[in-house]
């Protein structure tokens, strides 16, 4: 058999050239896809802004979200946006060749989120268990505050500590328990009302619970000044809190902007 012509030759050489080379950079990109690290995950919890909670939808994007608290969005709001990432890194490897790719979660997942969403779970639960016992908690209101004794000892008390931590004199301690007295009284008076009702009016509940704290806060700035309202605000911080967060469960009223005092 003859060998190739003269003229042959170079076009031979130029062509295994050109496979030689299409080898080299299919080895690379092979040896690319193989070795190289899988995408990162970052986490990135969307703001939520009271009266305004979205999540993130199943296209990437934000959906308004109704009906719930904002302690219940915020973490509903998390939880899908982590959710949304990790199909995007598995999308994103398997469109790469790459099927034994997993997300590699990076430390944004730290010690700050976790209490955060700690924090909301726990919110969330216990604001549930009491909506559960709304009924109970209402029944056994209805004779405290029937006791018109235990009123006036649980009013004493109470001018008492404001007067404790004001450093209030007799005589002021004495004029404040005269204007707040009937203040107190028909408020607790409206709240015994609702709870009698059939069904329990719990929104007139929770409404004369946060109205009571603002006569007391209007009460003390008149009397005393502004710095007598935020001492007393910051010394009843922790009760006010509880006990209003308890009527806005028994309510169903959300957790948000509206349940402050």
């Amino acid at each position: 058999m003859n060998g190739p012509s003269d003229d042959e030759a170079p076009g031979g050489r130029l062509l295994t050239i050109f496979l030689l080379i299409t080898l080299a950079v299919s080895l690379l990109l092979n040896a690319y896809m193989i070795f190289r690290p899988p995408p990162k995950l970052r986490l990135s919890c969307p703001t939520v802004q009271p009266g305004e909670v979205r999540v993130m939808g199943a296209g990437g994007e934000m959906v308004q979200v109704e009906g719930a608290g904002a302690c219940e969005q915020r973490l509903r709001a998390c939880q899908q946006a982590e959710v949304s990432d990790i199909v995007k890194v598995i999308r994103a490897g398997a469109s790469a060749g790459d099927t034994a790719a997993r997300p590699r979660v990076e430390s944004g997942v730290g010690a700050e989120l976790q209490q955060s969403v700690l924090c909301d779970v726990t919110r969330r639960k216990q604001r549930k268990r009491w909506y559960d016992k709304r009924d109970k908690i209402a029944e056994s209101l209805v004779p405290n505050l029937e006791d018109a004794a235990k009123q006036q000892r649980d009013l004493s008390r109470d001018v008492a500590a404001f007067a404790k931590v004001l450093g209030w004199s007799e005589a002021q301690r004495a004029r404040f328990a005269q204007q707040y007295g009937p203040a107190r009284k028909k408020r607790l008076a409206a709240v015994l009302a609702a709870l009698k009702q059939e069904p329990v009016a719990f929104d007139a509940v929770f409404s004369q619970v946060r109205g009571l704290y603002a006569d007391e806060d209007r009460l003390a700035k008149k009397l005393f000044g502004d710095r007598a309202r935020q001492q007393l605000r910051a010394a009843r911080l922790e009760s006010r809190t509880v006990i209003v967060a308890v009527a806005a469960a028994m309510a169903n009223a959300p957790w948000d902007h509206s349940m402050t005092w």
